[in-house]
C-alpha cells in the first residue's frame, strides 16, 4: 500500500510525519524481534541458529534476484538480452544476495521512464538491518550478556539512545558502518528490542483486546501531537498494540495456507515497477489491488517451491554436534 503511493505518483499519506512504509517497517522489526529471540530461546546455539536463520533468507532472495534479472533482461531492458545478462551493472545487482550494499538499478534503462524510475527492488534496503540484529541476538546469547544485564534496561538503553539521536537531531548521527546508517539502525534496533522484551517477559504482560485498542487509540493520537517522538511511542504503544490484537483467532487463520510474508517482500517491489511499465497506471489503488494479487500469487509459489523446502533442511542439522551444555538460554 505504501509503495502504491509512490509508483503511482502520489505522495503518500500518513501518521503526523511518518509515512504508512515506515509504520511498516516498524511493525515488521518489532515482530522479528520477538520471533528471532523465541528463537534462539528454542536452542540457544550459534550454529544451529544462524543455520535456521540462513535457511529462512537466502534461498528465497537468490531464487528472487535471478528471477528478477531473467525478467527485466526479457521483457523490461534496452540491451540484448546476452548483453544485459553479462553487463556489469547486472553482475552487481547479485550483491543482494549479500544483503550489504544492495544494487537497486539494472542496465539498459531498466524502469527508467517510470514514474519512480530506475529502482528495481527498493524494499531489500531494510535486509542488512535485519541481518544485523540476528547477529546481536546471538552474541548476546552467545556471550551470556543478558545474564549481566536485563533485556528491560537493553531496551531502556536503547529508548535514552533514541531518545537523544531525536533531541539532538539525526543528521548528526547519520554516519555510515559497514553500510548501515546508525541512527536508523538504533531506531530499528528499538523496535526489535521492544520484540524481544514482550517475548522475555510475555509471562508477565497481560495481553487484552480493550487495552490494545487503548494502546492503539494512544499511538495515532501521538503521531500528531508528537510526530517527532513517534519512535519512542512506537515502541511502547505500538508493540503492545501488535500482541494483543494479533492474537485474534481471525488473523492467526492468516498462515494457513502457508507463509507468504517473506515472498510478498522480496517480490512486491519490482513487481510493481513491472506494472507500472505495462500500465502507465496513475492510480494508487489500482496499483495495489494488481501489485497485491500478482505478489500474493508469487509470494504463493516461492513459498511452496523455494522456501519450504529449503526450511525442510533444517532437520538435517545434527543438534548432537551442538550440544546444549548449560542452560544459557535464559539471557
Amino acid at each position: 500500500m505504501s509503495h502504491s503511493f509512490a509508483m503511482t505518483g502520489h505522495s503518500e499519506p500518513g501518521l503526523g510525519s511518518l509515512s504508512l512504509g515506515a509504520v511498516g517497517v516498524w511493525i515488521f522489526f518489532i515482530l522479528s524481534g520477538y520471533l528471532i529471540a523465541k528463537s534462539w530461546d528454542q536452542y540457544p546455539r550459534f550454529n544451529v541458529f544462524f543455520a535456521k536463520r540462513i535457511l529462512r533468507i537466502f534461498p528465497g532472495l537468490a531464487v528472487a534476484v535471478v528471477v528478477t534479472i531473467l525478467v527485466s533482461g526479457l521483457f523490461f531492458t534496452a540491451l540484448p538480452f546476452a548483453q544485459f545478462i553479462f553487463h556489469q551493472g547486472t553482475l552487481n545487482y547479485f550483491n543482494n544476495i549479500l544483503l550489504y550494499n544492495p544494487v537497486f538499478s539494472l542496465p539498459g534503462g531498466v524502469f527508467a521512464t517510470n514514474l519512480y524510475p530506475n529502482a528495481v527492488n527498493g524494499s531489500i534496503w531494510t535486509l542488512a538491518y535485519e541481518f544485523t540484529m540476528y547477529i546481536a541476538v546471538s552474541l548476546f546469547g552467545v556471550l551470556k550478556i543478558y545474564k549481566k544485564i536485563s533485556p528491560t534496561r537493553v531496551w531502556l538503553i536503547l529508548f535514552v539512545s533514541v531518545l537523544l539521536v531525536t533531541l539532538i537531531g539525526r543528521s548528526y548521527f547519520a554516519v555510515m558502518v559497514f553500510y548501515l546508517d546508525i541512527s536508523q539502525l538504533l531506531i530499528f534496533a528499538l523496535m526489535f528490542y521492544s520484540g524481544v522484551l514482550m517475548h522475555k517477559e510475555e509471562h508477565r504482560i497481560k495481553l487484552k483486546t480493550k487495552w490494545g485498542l487503548a494502546s492503539l487509540t494512544i499511538f495515532l493520537s501521538l503521531s500528531f501531537l508528537t510526530p517527532t517522538l513517534l519512535p519512542l511511542s512506537a515502541s511502547v504503544f505500538l508493540a503492545y498494540t501488535l500482541f494483543a490484537l494479533g492474537r485474534s483467532s481471525l488473523l492467526s487463520k492468516t498462515g494457513r495456507f502457508g507463509d507468504f510474508s517473506y515472498g510478498i517482500y522480496i517480490y512486491s517491489f519490482p513487481i510493481q515497477q513491472m506494472i507500472a511499465s505495462v500500465t502507465h497506471t496513475q492510480s494508487a489503488l489500482k496499483m495495489f489491488l494488481l501489485s497485491l494479487a500478482a505478489s500474493t500469487a508469487v509470494a504463493f509459489l516461492s513459498w511452496h517451491f523455494v522456501e519450504s523446502k529449503a526450511l525442510k533442511l533444517k532437520s538435517k542439522i545434527n543438534l548432537e554436534k551442538y550440544p546444549i551444555v548449560q542452560a544459557d538460554s535464559a539471557w
